[in-house]
């Protein structure tokens, strides 16, 4: 940060665009550490150079939260749109790592340029659970149902990746990450909630095969959630958490009206998911289904307890699960 002495060392031959031996030059040094001094003091310095992993000074800048070195950089004529190898630009660094006032730092930078996956500015701060970053983005005029290469919109990459803050998402995003949050100020700002994916999910198809607890809730309290969508395979979100086990999910759609009917083939399939394993109660759900479709499509079977359908089996629950692990799936034996 000696920005005094630089004129002095330039005028006595010091290289301004020299790099070191991992390729970075003064000036990208300076964004990293936040030096807006010293970012000035180098003028004529090429700010657009690119280090061997292809960042400009702005990404240092930007990645690491320096507003007035962007501030500095830009000034000084810096080109705040160029991208790395993977198409990410400096906007993008600011938005995952949740730095608002970067971002402030960065305005008219263009908010909807997407990288080689399609993804934004606005779509890496969902991806990361940067709730804070969400309304800055969109009050810039970030596309807030922007879809990237696989249909994903923000909202969706929130959902996918919230899964009730798992350790997952601790280790790699740490406490400041809030899917929850990011959600709701998506919602707020009018992101559409049915928006599909290339594969027909949405976003309550996704936190309903993930068993996310935060997230459900909330989609279920919009008044416009198709709660019976259903996927390019003519499954719906029920029939999701029924396959991922998710038990107190399940109670949840069905509580707000889902509807509950399943196919026997759809039964069948969730029957042998090797995830069921872990709740015997969402087994339970699924024998006492496949007993009424066998029951509704026996209906000159006069002699059937029809309580059964009211308790799985008089089997024990053990024995049938024991008996679906090994492939069989008649209950009505």
């Amino acid at each position: 940060g000696k920005d005094t002495v630089i004129p002095a060392l330039v005028k006595a031959g010091a290289l301004i665009d020299d790099q070191d031996n991992t390729g970075l030059t003064a000036s990208m040094f300076a964004a990293e550490h936040g030096h807006a001094k010293v970012i000035e003091a180098l003028k004529g310095a090429d700010l657009n150079v690119k280090s061997p992993s292809g960042r400009t000074a702005s990404m240092f800048a930007a990645e690491h939260g320096h507003a007035e070195a962007i501030k500095a950089l830009k000034g000084a004529g810096a080109n705040t749109d160029a991208q790395d190898p993977g198409g990410r630009t400096a906007l993008m660094f600011a938005a995952m790592r949740g730095h608002a006032e970067a971002i402030e730092a960065l305005k008219g930078a263009n908010m909807n340029v997407k990288d080689n996956q399609g993804i934004s500015a606005l779509m890496f701060a969902a991806i990361n659970g940067q709730d804070k970053v969400i309304p800055a983005l969109v009050k810039a005029g970030a596309l807030i149902d922007d879809q990237d290469n696989e249909g994903f919109t923000a909202l969706i990459h929130t959902c996918i990746r919230g899964r009730g803050h798992t350790e997952y998402n601790l280790v790699t995003h740490g406490d400041n990450a809030n899917y929850g949050k990011v959600a709701d100020n998506l919602i707020i700002k009018g992101a559409d909630i049915n928006a599909r994916s290339n594969h027909g999910y949405t976003p309550l198809t996704y936190v309903s095969a993930y068993g996310d607890m935060e997230l459900v809730p909330l989609l279920l309290n919009q008044n416009s959630i198709d709660i019976n969508t259903k996927d390019a395979d003519g499954y719906s979100p029920l029939m999701h958490a029924i396959k991922g086990g998710h038990s107190k999910v399940i109670d949840t759609l069905k509580g707000k009206g889902a509807d509950s009917t399943l196919r026997k083939e759809d039964i069948d399939r969730a029957l042998i998911s090797a995830e069921l394993g872990r709740d015997n109660r969402v087994i339970e759900y699924l024998i006492t289904e496949k007993k009424k479709n066998y029951l509704a499509s026996n209906k000159s079977n006069t002699t059937t307890n029809t309580d059964t359908i009211n308790s799985p089996t008089s089997t024990p629950i053990n024995t049938i699960v024991q008996n679906i692990k090994k492939g069989n799936h008649d209950i009505t034996r």
